[in-house]
């Protein structure tokens, strides 16, 4: 998977967005991640240089960008969402021009590395560097992927042989399709973030995962028993009423803050399990007739 790679509307980053969803602005991305390679190989292969970097640049302005932008994208869906909202498309090239004011602001301080580098006479071209920082984050990206594998790894078989039990016993399962299947999402998995954060590369040293449960019984359940409704085909366990998934969440959670760097206690993000579970007819139903209206008033808005 190449991070910086823009594979168009059908490609990794563009593919299943929701048409209230933020566009992504690919500049923003790639100067993003151009950044993010460069500390990465500082760090690495210069670290007195990274430690001047670090006193001449603000870095922590790179997360505040980040938090911008994600609040700027929720106000974005929110008014967009707006049926009777005829200045959405002075909204999208609102949102297009805040996200490209965040772009030059990095851009800003990879032109400030770049000054500092050339002081300290380091030799490697800027697409070498690129090049290089890469390899090194997406190292440090499956390392990030290993070290998640074991702790799931020595926690699950006991939790899968629980929950088993646990649906056995269970009188409103209807569903005989006791399979569970367990992975992760999010940035972890994926190698990038999601629309709220222009795709950018997954950081190692800050991130949250949360795991994905095939598992069709207790999708019933959630749905039948707790009265759950899905959202984007996912009920999370912890708004559930099945114990042996709390119990699990709770065991992953103290053992990724005990042992991941990148992963701190969070009260308001802690790990969680998502349940497949298909949506409803009356969701769907909904989506569809939502989805035509959107359509309708792109064609109107064209047309005016």
């Amino acid at each position: 998977m190449n991070p910086d790679e823009s594979e168009g509307v059908n490609g990794d980053y563009l593919g299943g967005q929701r048409a209230d969803d933020a566009p992504v602005v690919d500049t923003f991305r790639m100067a993003y991640n151009r950044l993010d390679s460069w500390l990465h190989f500082l760090e690495k292969t210069y670290p007195n240089v990274m430690a001047e970097v670090e006193d001449a640049i603000d870095l922590e302005r790179r997360k505040e960008i980040l938090k911008e932008i994600k609040i700027k994208t929720k106000a974005y869906k929110t008014e967009y969402r707006k049926l009777d909202n005829t200045g959405y498309l002075d909204d999208l090239n609102h949102y297009f021009l805040f996200v490209v004011d965040m772009e030059s602001e990095i851009l800003d301080m990879t032109e400030e590395i770049e000054r500092i580098a050339r002081r300290h006479k380091i030799g490697e071209t800027d697409d070498e560097i690129h090049e290089q920082g890469t390899e090194i984050w997406r190292k440090r990206w499956h390392t990030a992927i290993q070290e998640i594998n074991t702790v799931i790894e020595a926690l699950w078989p006991s939790t899968e042989a629980k929950l088993h039990e646990w649906m056995e016993k269970q009188a409103f399962i209807r569903n005989k399709d006791h399979t569970l299947e367990l992975d992760y999402i999010g940035s972890l998995a994926k190698g990038y973030k999601g629309p709220p954060k222009q795709h950018i590369r997954f950081d190692p040293t800050d991130f949250d995962v949360d795991a994905n449960l095939y598992a069709p019984a207790l999708a019933e359940y959630a749905v039948r028993v707790d009265g759950q409704t899905p959202d984007r085909e996912r009920i999370f366990g912890r708004n559930t009423s099945i114990r042996p998934l709390h119990d699990f969440s709770d065991k992953i959670q103290k053992e990724l803050v005990n042992r991941i760097d990148g992963i701190e206690e969070d009260p308001n993000d802690l790990f969680d399990v998502a349940i497949y579970a298909t949506s409803t007819p009356e969701q769907l139903d909904y989506e569809n007739r939502l989805q035509e209206m959107y359509d309708f008033r792109a064609l109107s808005s064209s047309e005016g």
